[in-house]
């Protein structure tokens, strides 16, 4: 029963008696957790954990763990109650079903969590300045058109500086800009309205050479019909 495998607390005077409560405590309690429900965002299932727990260990033990101590009791005693592990699953399953009120009282605690994904992406922002200010500065106002800038490339940008020690320099910019655009511009899954971005594949990779996705696939076919070929000329 839970009264003889878990010890009171007098016992812990040694060691051997507390790594067999706590061997034994933790047994109890993942058998509880698993037959009583995975679910973490079930009020009805953590019942179902506490009161198959307390049934597990006694009631005795349960309240020499688990129940609220004032400031009189024994320290030792609190010092070996229990509690649950903290998983960052079970923070956010209660942070989603946070009312009207809760949010209104922890406002960016819930945007936070709302938008955890695209806030992760400020990182990038320096990265994207410093690039911006790259062409800025190989670029003046109204040199090229919108069209002129749609055939232009990264490395054509950098064949335009002169000189080789900010080439360089600007090079470590632009590498620095494409982690940044591969992480960011997956999040853009339509760019224009409800149309679909072209230059994202399946699995959320970026492809942006001319023509997008659609040129890939083009490719692609190609590919395989030149595999087909030299497997047609083996058969031969």
């Amino acid at each position: 029963s839970g009264e003889e495998c878990f010890p009171p607390p007098k016992n812990f005077s040694q060691s051997k008696p507390k790594k067999h409560f706590d061997r034994h405590f933790q047994n109890v309690y993942f058998l509880v957790k698993m037959t009583s429900g995975s679910s973490h965002t079930s009020g009805a299932s953590l019942e179902a954990r506490n009161k198959g727990l307390k049934r597990a260990v006694g009631s005795n033990v349960w309240f020499h763990y688990e129940e609220a101590y004032t400031m009189k009791t024994d320290k030792r005693i609190c010092m070996w109650r229990y509690a649950d592990f903290i998983k960052i699953n079970d923070f956010l399953a209660i942070a989603n079903r946070m009312n009207t009120a809760t949010r209104e009282t922890y406002p960016l605690l819930y945007t936070f969590i709302q938008h955890e994904e695209r806030l992760s992406m400020i990182q990038h922002l320096v990265a994207v300045l410093e690039w911006h200010r790259v062409l800025f500065g190989v670029f003046q106002n109204n040199e090229i058109t919108r069209e002129e800038a749609r055939e232009l490339t990264n490395k054509d940008v950098l064949t335009r500086i002169d000189d080789l020690a900010e080439r360089k320099k600007a090079s470590e910019i632009l590498a620095n800009f494409c982690v940044a655009f591969n992480a960011s511009f997956p999040l853009l899954e339509n760019l224009f309205e409800c149309q679909k971005n072209p230059f994202l594949t399946e699995e959320k990779q970026v492809f942006v050479a001319k023509g997008g996705i659609k040129r890939r696939e083009e490719e692609k076919e190609k590919e395989k019909g030149k595999e087909k070929g030299k497997e047609k000329g083996k058969e031969k």
